[in-house]
C-alpha cells in the first residue's frame, strides 16, 4: 500500500508538503472554505500519524476554488485497510468520475450523468442512467434472485418494467409518465 499511495503522490505535478500547508493530525482540520492564500493553488496530502503516516486527504485546489482530484480515506470495518473516497471537480464543482465504498458514477457540471452504480457487502446491485442529474435510460436492481427492470425518462417509470424472482417473470408493468397503465 505504501508504494501506491508514493506512485499516486508522484503522479501530481504539484504537491506541497510544507509543515504550515500539510496538516498532520489524527484528523483532516484544515478548514477549506477560509483557506490561507499559499493554499489556494495547491494540492495538499493530509497524512494521519497514528496509522503509520498513512494518506488521508488528497485536496487539490485552483484560484482557491476545489479543482482536480480529491481523495479521502474512507473507514471500513477493517482498521488495516484503507479504502480512499474519490471525487473531481472542476472550479469546484463536481465534474468527472466519483466513487466511493459502495457507489460510483460520473457529474457533469455538478450533476449526476450517465451511469452510477451501487452494490453493497449484501449482495445489492444497482444500475442507473443519469441525465443532467436526473435518472434517464436503463435501470436495473437485484438482490440475491430478485430482479427489477426498467427505464426512466426525466426522473420518472417510463416504458416497461420487468420484475423476476428466480429467472421467472412474476410482475410486468407499464409506465407513461411515472403513471401505471397497466
Amino acid at each position: 500500500m505504501k508504494k501506491l499511495i508514493i506512485i499516486l503522490l508522484l503522479s501530481f505535478s504539484i504537491i506541497k508538503i510544507e509543515a504550515q500547508i500539510v496538516k498532520v493530525t489524527t484528523f483532516d482540520t484544515i478548514v477549506w472554505e477560509n483557506m490561507p492564500d499559499e493554499y489556494k493553488n495547491a494540492t495538499i496530502g493530509v497524512f494521519d500519524i497514528t496509522k503509520g503516516g498513512a494518506l488521508v486527504a488528497l485536496k487539490s485546489f485552483k484560484n482557491g476554488k476545489k479543482h482536480g482530484l480529491f481523495l479521502s480515506a474512507v473507514n471500513t470495518l477493517n482498521p488495516k485497510q484503507i479504502v480512499y473516497a474519490e471525487l473531481n471537480y472542476k472550479n469546484g464543482i463536481l465534474h468527472g468520475y466519483s466513487s466511493g465504498i459502495e457507489r460510483s458514477g460520473f457529474y457533469k457540471n455538478g450533476k449526476k450523468h450517465n451511469l452510477w452504480e451501487h452494490t453493497t457487502d449484501t449482495g445489492v446491485y444497482e444500475r442507473t442512467y443519469y441525465k443532467k442529474g436526473r435518472k434517464h435510460g436503463k435501470y436495473i436492481y437485484s438482490l440475491g434472485n430478485l430482479e427489477i427492470e426498467g427505464n426512466y425518462k426525466n426522473n420518472l417509470k417510463h416504458g416497461i418494467w420487468l420484475t423476476r424472482k428466480d429467472d421467472k417473470l412474476i410482475k410486468k408493468e407499464v409506465y407513461k409518465k411515472g403513471k401505471l397503465l397497466k
